[in-house]
């Protein structure tokens, strides 16, 4: 960022967080008792942060990152088109490379609106945030989505997401959630430039099944988020 000035005005901001890091991190713990942390962060956290790093490489003066335990920013420093193809792409990679290497599932959302940014000083604020974290943890799958208010701010900049690699689709969202968000929002296509994402979804999900650790009722709740992904794969090819 250039002299490290801070980003303060309206942007697209990124948010996405990792499905069952927060079971794994307990399970670990139990496993191997106090002090062993550093053993998680060497063998799983070590490579998500790599490459996260490695997207920050794709467009340095454009599209920045920030991270928290399992939850993941990535924003612009304005709301311009370019800015959006930037994020979007840098947002789609990062998503691949997690899933498919590191067999992380991953829910998030592309929002859009205030963001004050001070990368030296750690400091993360603002609507563009809120906009996007809480599309993303409503969500009941594994998917990428552009919020309603980020796809508002498109349509004024003549921008129909429709041609390009998104599908308009009714997600899923949790039951229990916000019932004033949309019925249907526009989905990144990932798997149609990587097919290889449906291949470890659905590995995923055969791991997940034959893990005897876990309760049936809890079981029943997390392979509906498998199969809302995939039934959006096959719907949307």
């Amino acid at each position: 960022m250039e002299n490290n000035k801070p980003i303060n005005g309206n942007c697209w901001v990124a948010c996405c967080d990792i499905l069952g890091f927060k079971k794994k991190i307990k399970d670990f713990e139990c496993q191997f008792g106090e002090g062993s942390l550093d053993i998680f962060v060497e063998q799983y956290y070590d490579i998500i942060i790599t490459e996260l790093k490695t997207q920050d490489k794709y467009f340095p003066d454009d599209v920045f990152s920030a991270s928290f335990s399992d939850t993941f920013l990535f924003f612009t420093r304005d709301d311009s088109i370019q800015a959006f193809e930037f994020l979007h792409s840098t947002f789609d990679s990062f998503y691949r490379s997690v899933m498919t290497r590191d067999n992380w599932p991953l829910r998030g959302a592309i929002g859009f609106g205030q963001l004050y940014a001070d990368i030296p000083k750690n400091i993360f604020l603002g609507s563009g945030i809120i906009n996007a974290y809480e599309y993303s943890e409503k969500q009941n799958w594994i998917g990428s989505i552009v919020t309603q208010e980020a796809n508002n701010r498109l349509k004024e900049l003549n921008v129909d997401l429709s041609q390009f690699d998104f599908k308009e689709y009714l997600v899923p969202f949790h039951k229990n959630g916000r019932t004033d968000l949309p019925e249907k929002l526009f989905v990144s296509k990932i798997h149609y430039n990587w097919p290889d994402v449906v291949k470890s979804i659905k590995q995923m999900q055969k791991e997940l099944e034959s893990n005897k650790d876990i309760e049936c009722a809890e079981m029943q709740k997390i392979i509906i988020k498998y199969n809302n992904t995939l039934k959006f794969f096959k719907e949307c090819p």
